[in-house]
């Protein structure tokens, strides 16, 4: 079986090695140094852009693609950081690819058989994201050479149990390359069993009895349907939800579950490792559910899967991307099956965001209504628990009205909120005449808002330094502080705080690495955004941050500063928002009421 080019490729052998020289075959073939590295890629002309692998990492842990050889020796030491004590080697990285899957199952008696393939080419940051089987992308004269391959593989090296053999497939050339060998069951397997009828853990508990696969009643009925050409008569897709935030380059995060909701059917059914109540904290892996559906052929599995995703229901203070995943498998690239390893990771860096269902009009209104309600509330209950702690203060600062200053898609909404009742919000934008009104309700546990006479349910929660908003579907996030400071250096990130990559006082470029973060088990690099200058430190190695923590501030020469570019002011019409002359009633009124 042919493999790309990488560390490796000159290291051959006639037969399977025991482990007592497996090490000394591994240590051929991989590298310790950032110098041994250099030298393979000399050796071996393996060039860029290529990929840095720790050999016991997985799930996106412990991989870097590297496109510039100035990045080699700092991905290297990421991914040491990653998977400590790992041996680590590098390949040819390449473009254009399918990641293909063949599922094995072998038993003590030297029987090997191919169960279905499988396509994980929907991947971000190499982590899979979506998976389905059969890998319908392959035509199956060389599915079958594929299979034949994998088959010869597990033999040579006396392989029982459950395995995958994963493959880089290239469309456009008709080629595969080896990747691996995964001696283990992956989390993708029921996509397999649904599509093979068979259970897979089940098998490896009747291999490791000694049982022979002949012998199993599911597989004899698994090669009695392949002698007659009536398996691949399925097809199974599975997405991963993760807490990750796809308006923000999928950004893990942390919270607690309030609640989680889905039914299963006979056409989708789903795992999750959390429930009512859970926490997912800042090193815990991102992951944390698997939905899955199936269908007669690829597009019956693709709705079957955007329903199920569709009926999932999560209440939580983090944000998932399931929403995104819906959009994603809307889009006629995926439905066409045209895509590579590297699509997903393209749109995030493009920031291709989930489509809005509501009306930008309609998001700021009710935006602006709860975050004015949550913040006048504020006010007024602090006030209380000053007079319950016996405090006499007079109520100066008590106002039914407020300002929220919202910053959505580059554009900065100042928006004025006055409380007519505790439930009826009335809205002015800025200093223009344009009005709309929203009611705040309450049905059961449900908050629901009322506007332009539409009702949307919405869930408002807040941190030290973010409103999260999610407004029938739609999750916003909106900074509590000035970002357009940039001489204020924040962090994306929940996590462990590792190190700087520069000295104090050292000059910064923008988009250049100034330090790094652990996050769900991951290294992040954090980068500067918005103008050069130089680093004044503030946060210390260990230290536990969240999203918009102060790490360090930037001296920006006033030359520069002078120049940056802030947010655009909102002054255009707001689609729906009425426009009204105030009477002078109205003009003392507000002018009591703001002032």
């Amino acid at each position: 079986m042919p493999t790309v080019t990488w560390s490796g490729s000159d290291v051959k052998v006639d037969e399977c090695v025991d482990f007592e020289h497996f090490h000394e075959l591994r240590a051929q073939a991989t590298i310790k140094t950032v110098r041994e590295g250099l030298d393979a890629i000399e050796k071996y002309r393996i060039g860029v852009p290529m990929m840095i692998k720790a050999s016991e990492g997985g799930g996106g842990k412990g991989i870097r693609k590297c496109e510039r050889m100035e990045d080699f020796e700092r991905f290297f030491k990421e991914v040491e950081m990653e998977v400590p004590n790992s041996p680590i080697f590098l390949m040819k990285c390449m473009e254009g690819a399918r990641h293909v899957e063949i599922q094995i199952i072998g038993d003590k008696h030297g029987e090997v058989i191919a169960l279905s393939s499988r396509d994980c080419t929907i991947q971000r940051r190499c982590q899979k994201v979506i998976e389905e089987a059969p890998a319908s992308i392959v035509p199956e004269e060389i599915m079958q050479k594929m299979k034949r391959d994998a088959i010869a593989f597990a033999n040579f090296v006396d392989y029982y149990s459950a395995g995958t053999v994963e493959l880089l497939y290239v469309p456009s050339t008709s080629q595969y390359f080896f990747l691996e060998l995964n001696p283990r069951l992956q989390v993708e397997h029921p996509c397999t069993e649904s599509v093979c009828d068979v259970n897979v853990p089940a098998l490896q508990f009747q291999i490791a009895m000694g049982r022979a696969l002949k012998d199993i009643p599911c597989v004899r009925r698994f090669k009695e349907r392949e002698e007659k050409g009536e398996n691949g008569k399925m097809h199974c897709m599975a997405a991963r939800v993760t807490c990750e935030d796809p308006n923000d380059r999928f950004l893990p995060s942390t919270g607690t579950v309030r609640s989680l909701k889905f039914n299963s059917t006979s056409k989708a059914w789903a795992y999750f490792s959390l429930s009512d109540g859970s926490t997912v904290h800042e090193f815990a892996d991102s992951q944390i559910g698997h939905v899955f559906a199936r269908g007669r052929d690829r597009s019956e599995a693709i709705t079957n899967l955007k329903h199920a995703l569709h009926n999932l229901k999560i209440d939580a203070t983090f944000p998932t991307q399931s929403d995104y995943l819906i959009d994603l498998l809307s889009l006629e690239k995926f439905k066409s099956n045209q895509y590579d390893t590297q699509w997903l990771d393209q749109r995030i860096a493009k920031r291709e965001q989930q489509k809005l269902t509501l009306p930008v009009d309609h998001l700021i209104a009710i935006s602006s209504a709860a975050i004015g309600r949550s913040k006048i509330r504020g006010i007024f209950e602090k006030y209380e628990n000053q007079l319950r702690s016996g405090k006499i203060i007079l109520p100066v600062e008590l106002s039914r009205s407020t300002e929220v200053e919202l910053q959505f898609n580059n554009m900065k909404y100042l928006i004025h909120v006055y409380e007519e009742t505790p439930f009826k919000y009335h809205l002015r934008i800025g200093d223009s005449q344009q009005q709309t009104t929203v009611e705040m309700l309450k049905y059961g546990s449900q908050n629901l808002a009322i506007h332009q006479g539409k009702s949307t349910d919405y869930v408002l929660e807040e941190t030290e330094e973010f409103y999260f908003i999610k407004i029938g579907g739609n999750k916003l996030k909106f900074s509590k502080m000035d970002t357009n400071d940039a001489s204020c250096l924040r962090s994306p990130y929940t996590g462990k705080f590792l190190e700087y990559k520069v000295q104090t006082g050292e000059f910064l470029e923008v988009g250049q690495t100034y330090a790094q973060i652990e996050s769900m088990k991951m290294v992040f690099d954090v980068v500067t955004k918005v103008a050069p200058g130089r680093l004044i430190p503030i946060a210390k190695e260990g230290d536990l941050i969240n999203p918009g923590t102060i790490l360090g501030r930037l001296e920006i020469d006033k030359a520069i500063q002078d120049q940056l570019t802030t947010s655009e002011k909102f002054d255009g019409e707001m689609k729906g928002w009425r426009v009204e002359e105030k009477t002078d009633f109205e003009v003392r009124l507000y002018s009591l009421r703001d002032g």
